[in-house]
C-alpha cells in the first residue's frame, strides 16, 4: 500500500543574539517530539499568519519578549520520517522585555564556540552553521594594507590569484597571514595550507572540488564555487560547510555566463539547507537582500576593492 508523506509543519523560530555574542537556547519538554533537546525558541505559524507576525507572537508567548530587530537567518526543510517540517529561523538582535522561559521550560545562554556541543534536533543544525559562518566574504589578490583596514573586521577573506606559482601563492598567503593575524583568512583550491598557516577556511573552484569523493578532514571552514542545484546538491552530499552561487548579477569576470538574477537564487537556495553566498555583480550594499532571498550573505571582489 502507497504511503503519503506527513504534512508540512511551518515552524518560525529566532536566534536571539545577546550583547557578548551569545546566543539563546530552549529546551523542549521531554513528552514532545524531539523532547529534551535543545532548540531555538519559536513555534507553529498559524493558518494565515506571516513568519514576522508569527515570531512576534511566538517570542511574547514562549520568553516574554518582543523583537526590535530581527532579519531573516535561514529557513530549512527537514523530514523526520513521522513529520516534515519547515523551519524559517530569523536573527534577532535587539528586543524589547527581559528573557524568561514562560512555559517552564529550561533556557540557556550560549556562546558561537559552545553552539556545535549542544543536543539539537536535526533541523537546527544547519541553522548553527548559518550563525557562525561570516556574512560576507571579500575576494582578493594582492591587497593593500588600505584595501584591509576598509574592508571590516567581520568579513572573510579569500586569497585568489590564480596566476601565481603554487610556492609564490603560499608565501603571499603566509605574509598576509602574519600581518594581519586577526582576520579569518581562507585558502583558493589549497587544502594543504590550512594546518600550517591555521587558516580560517579553504574555497574550492569547480575545478577542483568536483573531484574530491568527500570532505576534505579539516577543522576549518570548506566552501565551494557553485553555479546551479546540481552543484549545491553535490556540495551538500559531500558535507561542505558553504557554497557561493554566480552569477547572481551581469558581472564582468563571467562573461558570456547568464544571470541567475535574484528570483532564481532565492529558488535555488530554497532547495538547499547549504549555506548561499551571492556572488557576481553585488557587495555590501546588496546584504539586506541575499538575506531576504535566503542567503547567507554575499561575496564579492570588487565591491570590496
Amino acid at each position: 500500500m502507497p504511503t503519503t508523506a506527513p504534512d508540512l509543519i511551518r515552524v518560525v523560530a529566532a536566534a536571539l543574539i545577546d550583547g557578548q555574542g551569545r546566543v539563546l537556547l530552549a529546551q523542549r519538554p521531554r513528552h514532545t517530539h524531539q523532547g529534551g533537546l535543545w532548540e531555538f525558541p519559536g513555534g507553529k505559524i498559524e493558518a494565515a499568519e506571516t513568519a514576522a507576525a508569527a515570531l512576534r507572537r511566538e517570542l511574547q508567548e514562549e520568553i516574554g519578549v518582543t523583537p526590535l530587530r530581527a532579519r531573516p537567518l535561514k529557513a530549512v526543510t527537514h523530514d523526520y520520517g513521522d513529520r516534515r517540517v519547515h523551519l524559517d529561523v530569523w536573527r534577532v538582535d535587539a528586543w524589547e522585555g527581559q528573557v524568561v522561559g514562560r512555559e517552564g521550560q529550561a533556557i540557556q545562554w550560549v556562546t558561537m564556540h559552545e553552539l556545535v556541543d549542544q543536543a539539537m534536533p536535526a533541523a537546527d543544525r544547519p541553522i548553527c552553521q548559518a550563525l557562525r559562518l561570516p556574512e560576507q566574504i571579500a575576494i582578493v589578490s594582492d591587497p593593500t594594507p588600505a584595501q584591509l583596514l576598509r574592508i571590516p573586521a567581520s568579513v572573510a577573506l579569500l586569497l585568489r590569484v590564480p596566476q601565481l606559482s603554487a610556492t609564490a601563492y603560499a608565501d603571499r598567503l603566509q605574509r598576509l597571514r602574519q600581518d594581519w593575524p586577526q582576520r579569518a583568512w581562507y585558502a583558493h583550491d589549497r587544502v594543504d595550507l590550512v594546518q600550517p598557516l591555521q587558516l580560517a577556511g579553504v574555497h574550492a573552484s569547480s575545478r577542483v572540488w568536483q573531484h574530491w569523493q568527500e570532505r576534505p578532514r579539516l577543522s576549518c571552514w570548506c566552501g565551494a564555487s557553485a553555479h546551479d542545484a546540481a552543484d549545491l546538491k553535490r556540495a551538500h552530499e559531500l558535507g561542505l560547510d558553504y557554497a557561493t552561487l554566480s552569477p547572481v548579477l551581469p558581472t564582468n569576470s563571467h562573461v558570456g555566463q547568464p544571470a541567475l538574477g535574484w528570483d532564481r537564487f532565492a529558488a535555488l537556495c530554497a532547495g538547499t539547507s547549504l549555506c548561499v553566498y551571492a556572488l557576481g555583480g553585488v557587495g555590501p550594499a546588496d546584504l539586506a537582500r541575499a538575506w531576504q532571498q535566503g542567503g547567507q550573505g554575499v561575496a564579492g571582489i570588487s565591491a570590496y576593492q
